[in-house]
């Protein structure tokens, strides 16, 4: 996940940072934050598009100048999400509705921090991303961000949505894990164990020895994936 960060209040800074990189780590996701002054954004050479996540605060810049300015960094379907942050309320109304922008008060308590990155990297990850899957000759597909794992249990792929439902078709792990990459161009699955595909967008915390999903689920780490993570 590769952030940037626009301010020149430290503290915010120093905060989100932090909990960027928490969060990432519980999720066991890798990330990558660059930071940047309130005058960095109108940089010719600074590449918007190569980032994911854009938080921009308000208090040192002005909402329709950026939006105007992101127009000629970054074509629209390589635009990146963009969090403002700002003390004001002001922007509240007039940013709700709108695609790709979302909007954080501050000073921000951690909780409401973290549930926004979730729900930015589950849109990010699986906007419109759909698995498919065929069982009895009958072709069914389900939303990706909505897929919390895959279970492999013999000859049997278990899938296990956020909610609790669950649905199954025969087919081999590795050939899933392949086809959601290169296929789909979705890399929000992690492999921590051989029988367990695991949507990091679901993942609460993790331990050495098992993933704790949103839902309370607990779901093993094998003993060779968990050298791999201590690498």
């Amino acid at each position: 996940m590769k952030v940037a960060i626009f301010t020149d209040d430290r503290n915010f800074m120093n905060c989100s940072g932090e909990y960027i990189t928490f969060i990432s780590n519980q999720m066991l996701l890798e990330d990558d934050i660059d930071y940047f002054g309130k005058n960095d954004f109108n940089k010719d050479r600074l590449l918007i598009s190569e980032y994911e996540l854009l938080y921009i605060d308000l208090e040192e810049t002005d909402y329709q100048d950026v939006m105007l300015k992101l127009e000629h960094k970054a074509p629209a379907d390589r635009r990146p999400f963009i969090i403002f942050v700002s003390s004001d309320n002001r922007y509240m109304e007039g940013m709700v509705d709108e695609k790709g922008i979302a909007f954080i008060n501050k000073p921000f308590m951690s909780r409401t921090f973290e549930t926004m990155f979730r729900n930015v990297l589950a849109q990010i990850e699986a906007e419109d991303c759909f698995f498919e899957y065929s069982l009895n000759r009958k072709q069914e597909q389900l939303k990706v961000k909505d897929i919390a794992y895959f279970e492999s249990i013999g000859r049997k792929i278990h899938i296990q949505k956020g909610d609790g439902s669950s649905y199954f078709f025969y087919g081999k792990l590795d050939e899933i894990e392949e086809r959601l990459i290169n296929d789909l161009e979705c890399d929000c699955f992690l492999r921590k164990h051989k029988s367990y595909l695991v949507n990091y967008n679901w993942i609460y915390r993790s331990s050495k020895t098992e993933i704790t999903l949103l839902n309370g689920q607990c779901l093993p780490i094998s003993r060779s994936y968990q050298g791999m993570l201590a690498n």
